[in-house]
């Protein structure tokens, strides 16, 4: 892949240098460079540096066509460049919607999931304080059983010495 940018990079490179160097430029040499681009433009889809130097190149094939313009007084055919960016920019939105729609439906799965951990998590401290609260109603009852058991211990003590 870099081989082949690479390639249609100098290709443009020596083309826009012979294109500067003439005072009229044909449109037919301007609609080449355009594909050119284009073809870089296909070889460059993931890559941040071949896209910077897309950007570059653009500009100067841009500022080429002004030159262009104010010499000869003709007006060159730019709606193609408009389009592609117009498409760019449509495909970036559309992607960036898509994205963010994603994003809204995970933060509302983990907003529903946070409400109903919340709810079991309340559910659960109820079962525990009467858990807890049976728990401390056994411990007093044992413990007033155990005093019972105490006393009628210490009773059937002194009941079996006055039998004795």
């Amino acid at each position: 892949m870099t081989d082949l940018f690479n390639n249609y990079e100098k290709e443009f490179q020596e083309r826009i240098c012979t294109l500067e160097k003439h005072s009229t430029i044909n449109l037919s040499e301007i609609q080449e460079l355009e594909d050119i681009l284009e073809q870089m433009q296909m070889e460059a889809h993931s890559k941040p540096l071949y896209k910077a130097k897309l950007r570059l190149y653009r500009s100067q094939l841009a500022k080429l066509k002004k030159q262009q313009l104010t010499v000869t007084g003709d007006t060159v055919d730019n709606n193609d460049h408009d389009n592609d960016n117009d498409d760019d920019r449509r495909q970036r939105l559309l992607n960036n919607t898509e994205r963010l729609q994603t994003s809204s439906q995970r933060l509302e799965d983990t907003h529903r999931v946070a409400l109903e951990t919340e709810s079991m998590g309340a559910d659960i401290l109820q079962h525990l304080k009467a858990q807890r609260e049976t728990m401390t109603r056994t411990r007093d009852t044992v413990s007033e059983t155990d005093s019972y058991l105490d006393k009628a211990s210490k009773t059937l003590k002194s009941m079996s010495r006055r039998w004795t």
